[in-house]
């Protein structure tokens, strides 16, 4: 599954909400037996999840049971998710390196250029702010899902269906899906009366 949307205004360019999903997550039988095409992005989290210890994961795992799918589903406008998870802060850093690399992971299929910019935007954060939450199975074969919030963004992961083997998953903005802070600031600046 593949949901790609951009918008140009002035030059300037947005590009979230972007979908990505795979079924099967895994080919289990026949010549391309053991091939994925989502790796990173489910094989990070998972190192990142069992990383912690237990005081850690008594604040990250925040379901025992994983959603049926992405929680902010396919709605035009998403707003904040319930701050819940581990904060950034919380984390040593060896976890922070590897919530920074499943983001990277998320924006690896963006042009270099505009995976910078959204790079740029997220460490302009405050660290403080930023959350990752598991709900679900800690090992592959077992229904997850999980979610890294920021003030300005939302990832969502969600391996769930046909037994944990159909993976889908999200990175949305909150001020700047299909364009939306780009549009706001081009109405607001070249068409007042």
């Amino acid at each position: 599954h593949l949901a790609l949307n951009f918008t140009v205004v002035d030059g300037e360019l947005a590009f979230t909400p972007f979908f990505f999903g795979s079924n099967p997550g895994e080919i289990k039988e026949g010549a391309k037996k053991g091939m994925r095409i989502i790796i990173d992005e489910e094989d990070l989290a998972f190192k990142l999840v069992n990383s912690l210890d237990d005081a850690q994961k008594k604040t990250a795992l925040f379901k025992s049971e994983a959603f049926a799918d992405i929680v902010s589903s396919n709605a035009p406008h998403v707003t904040p998710l319930e701050a819940t998870g581990i904060l950034l802060g919380d984390m040593n850093n060896d976890q922070k390196n590897l919530v920074n690399k499943i983001m990277v992971a998320y924006l690896s299929s963006m042009p270099q250029r505009l995976a910078n910019m959204r790079m740029k935007l997220v460490a302009t954060e405050d660290k403080n702010e930023i959350r990752f939450g598991w709900a679900g199975g800690l090992v592959k074969g077992v229904t997850h899902y999980y979610r890294i919030q920021g003030k300005t963004f939302l990832i969502e992961f969600d391996n769930t269906q046909n037994n944990a083997n159909h993976i889908h998953m999200v990175w949305r903005d909150f001020n700047g899906d299909y364009g939306e802070d780009l549009l706001k600031e081009h109405y607001q600046h070249d068409h007042q009366h």
